[in-house]
């Protein structure tokens, strides 16, 4: 597992007299709220009936699960084996009596997950904790009310580093975008209605596409802004990514999507345009403004010139790209041939 720049070692564990004091754990309290809503798992055995707490990550970016078992104990352990552009996962898991009282301290700040850690901070003995899976199984169903949040800098630096995306798209301004999805849209809209009091000169946009809800900053200046504020939040899983774009401008683009590529996730690892396809996204972009203008003063002769040319430029994008794809994904395989991996 990769973590501030080492390798650690799993299982990770924190012997308890390394385990930090009352101070630390206020210090931190709101970011491991904000993580622990965006990634962490309130559950239980089904034989048993034992409480856990569960956080995942991917094993390149573990800073936040060392933080959560420097706080609270625990361990890190390996979960599942990268495959193809899946990348390996580790977990950081609580059980029995510490994960109660581990509950307890995260069930102070108001969070998606509060009722859920007040169960597990008073989780019965044996004879009664059929009754308190049950009731833990419908809270994890429940939605909670945006107002149920108490949204701070350090729980949004919590709940980005798990939940955030930052990017940097290849045509038109050089812009700074930041995201962060859910299904449910109470935390989206307790994040919405703190940043507009943080900064009621922007606006941030709530959107739903049939499956996910996400909630957008699309102005740079704006992004930036809550960048900075997230790093002197707290912000680590996030924080080279975040340095990256606010480096950000028109010559250093490709420089700054190399990097962001980097540090981001495998999920489009396929899909991402090098500098020549930004380059050429941009040319697109500004032939398709050009072909807004002469619509508008009705110059029907330069539209159909436009038109074709157009056409012609998005099928040269389209072919190039493949073929940078193709070559990309020969790069990954044989990287991943170099590293150990086997075809299976």
């Amino acid at each position: 597992m990769n973590a501030f720049g080492k390798q650690h070692e799993l299982p990770f564990r924190v012997a308890a007299a390394e385990i930090v004091g009352e101070q630390a754990l206020h210090q931190h309290l709101e970011y491991c709220a904000g993580f622990f809503d965006g990634d962490g798992c309130a559950t239980a055995e089904r034989q048993g009936g034992r409480c856990k707490l569960l956080v995942g990550q991917t094993a390149s970016s573990g800073e936040a699960l060392i933080m959560f078992a420097r706080l609270f104990g625990g361990a890190v352990y390996a979960t599942a084996r990268g495959k193809g552009l899946r990348r390996p996962m580790v977990l950081w898991q609580l059980t029995g009596q510490p994960c109660s009282v581990a509950a307890s301290i995260l069930a102070r700040h108001p969070s998606l997950k509060r009722r859920q850690l007040q169960l597990l901070a008073a989780w019965p003995r044996v004879p009664l904790r059929t009754v308190a899976v049950q009731q833990l199984q419908e809270l994890n169903k429940s939605s909670p009310e945006p107002e149920d949040i108490l949204c701070t800098w350090s729980y949004l630096a919590g709940f980005f580093d798990a939940e955030g995306c930052i990017s940097v798209p290849a045509a038109g301004k050089c812009r700074v975008i930041l995201s962060i999805g859910q299904k449910q849209k109470s935390a989206l809209v307790s994040i919405q209605s703190f940043l507009d009091k943080e900064f009621p000169e922007y606006p941030s946009h709530l959107r739903h596409d049939g499956k996910m809800w996400s909630l957008t900053c699309e102005q740079t200046d704006f992004s930036r802004r809550v960048l900075r504020h997230l790093m002197l939040s707290g912000l680590l899983v996030k924080r080279n990514s975040a340095e990256a774009a606010l480096s950000l401008h028109s010559s250093n683009h490709p420089t700054v999507r190399a990097k962001l590529a980097v540090f981001n996730g495998n999920q489009s690892k396929s899909k991402r345009l090098d500098e020549s396809g930004c380059s050429r996204a941009r040319q697109i972009s500004a032939a398709q403004a050009s072909l807004g203008y002469f619509r508008s003063v009705g110059r029907s002769e330069r539209v159909e010139l436009l038109q074709t040319r157009i056409k012609q430029m998005k099928d040269c994008h389209n072919i190039l790209n493949t073929e940078a794809q193709l070559s990309n994904l020969r790069r990954t395989i044989r990287s991943m041939l170099g590293t150990g991996c086997v075809a299976t």
